[in-house]
């Protein structure tokens, strides 16, 4: 069955007939639609891959996707550059994309936009949150007014907390930790509940940018990528909630889905590896034939003969942000993992066990973090059920390493595929290239 040519193959939707399909299948679409000029990304945030809406799954094809960072901070950039976090050097939202960083918000002749029509909503006026700050957008255009050829990119509130937010709900954007103080002393499937609202309106959201595309006639000349930038923990590991840290699959594990008339619908890629973050820049590079004289960690899928192995997530974050004890535990904790499609392992640098598990029993316990929110919530409701808990949570919060689920490759193994994610030194060579070409463009008088 492997020699099916492409319109025998689009007619194959069902899960029995998987193993047929291939990237052949993108291959041999990009080649019919020599038309694509234009790409349309978005993002429903903290969308975790097992809660993929069926109606979005059911659009074309998905994939199965390792998130770079375990926050929007570190994976955004990585989704727009093809690296890593490591090598773009975003870990906060203190920190700035290098402007000599190629992304697909900077392609040349072509018109960009990052939209957050219904996230960043305090900052005025838009684009002029943290967010386009990192990733440094110009002033953003709504999906209505931006010309071809473009790149759009949107980054939709999603599955974020609070859950199920509405203009006319009683939290605000900003309010996670009122959210889940309330929502410990609910039911959990109240919490589950209201996540899935938000990822329905989300959907809604989505609808309507399609809508728009129909409307100005240009679906058959664009590639639609639905994916999210993290996932999130509904109460798993003892009644841990949010995302950051730990890393675990529920985080790790994203959706992507690529959309488009005339691509297969319904059809998953999931049994034939993964996709990362860090394969979308030169995927869309690739799809809408730009060169890219850089290099990146991710993969063109329109050039690979398979689908990645294997991906990672890095984070690495100020423990203790503000307050007293910033001074007694400043710690930078550092988690690494790598992860095939059916688990992973995660590591931890920065500190040693004893000093993690005090950190662990002040952000579970006395911080005003989600996490303690949540859980002082939930002793209230079931005392004794959450002291056994806690036991859990602090091991998922504090172990030098652990195993999820049931990787293709042992721990060893995975320590070999860690060591991309080291920091990138920079040669210094690089660094005298670099010096000397600033003081030309200072002798030019261009700086």
């Amino acid at each position: 069955m492997t020699d099916l040519n492409y319109g025998e193959r689009r007619r194959l939707g069902d899960q029995e007939d998987i193993d047929i399909i291939s990237l052949d299948i993108l291959k041999e679409w990009k080649r019919r639609n020599p038309q694509i000029k234009n790409v349309m990304i978005f993002v429903s945030d903290s969308l975790r891959w097992d809660y993929l809406p069926e109606s979005i799954a059911n659009r074309g094809i998905r994939f199965k996707t390792i998130a770079s960072a375990p926050f929007t901070a570190g994976s955004f950039p990585s989704i727009v550059s093809g690296l890593y976090p490591n090598h773009h050097g975003v870990h906060s939202f203190f920190d700035t994309l290098s402007k000599w960083t190629p992304t697909f918000l900077n392609i040349k002749n072509y018109n960009t936009s990052f939209w957050t029509e219904n996230v960043w909503i305090d900052y005025e006026p838009k684009g002029s949150s943290q967010i386009h700050r990192i990733l440094r957008c110009k002033t953003p255009i709504p999906l209505e007014e931006l010309k071809t050829p473009f790149v759009y990119f949107e980054d939709e509130k999603g599955g974020h907390c609070p859950y199920g937010w509405t203009e006319n709900d009683v939290y605000k954007e900003i309010e996670c930790r009122k959210f889940f103080s309330d929502y410990g002393k609910k039911p959990h499937s109240e919490l589950l509940k209201r996540y899935k609202m938000g990822i329905d309106r989300s959907v809604e959201e989505f609808e309507k940018r399609v809508r728009i595309l129909e409307k100005r006639d240009l679906l058959d000349s664009t590639l639609i990528i639905f994916l999210s930038d993290h996932g999130e923990l509904l109460g798993e590991y003892g009644g841990l909630v949010g995302h950051g840290i730990p890393t675990t699959p529920e985080i790790a594990y994203v959706p992507t889905v690529f959309i488009h008339p005339d691509l297969p619908k319904n059809i998953t890629f999931e049994e034939q590896g993964v996709l990362r973050h860090v394969d979308l820049f030169p995927t869309i590079l690739g799809l809408l034939n730009i060169n890219n004289e850089k290099n990146v960690d991710g993969v063109n899928l329109f050039e690979s003969n398979k689908m990645p192995d294997f991906g990672c997530n890095y984070m690495r974050k100020q423990v203790i942000e503000e307050g007293f004890l910033k001074k007694i535990l400043d710690v930078e904790l550092k988690e690494k993992s790598v992860w095939d499609k059916n688990g992973g392992y995660l590591f931890r640098e920065g500190t040693n066990f004893v000093l993690r598990l005090i950190l662990v029993i002040y952000l579970t316990t006395l911080s005003r973090g989600i996490h303690s929110s949540y859980l002082r919530g939930r002793l209230q409701k079931t005392p004794f059920k959450m002291i056994k808990n806690y036991f859990t949570i602090w091991r998922n919060y504090s172990a030098s390493s652990i195993q999820y689920g049931n990787p293709h490759f042992d721990k060893k193994k995975s320590e070999e595929l860690i060591g991309i994610l080291k920091e990138k030194q920079i040669e210094n060579k690089e660094i005298s290239k670099i010096k000397s070409t600033i003081n030309k463009l200072k002798s030019d008088g261009k700086i």
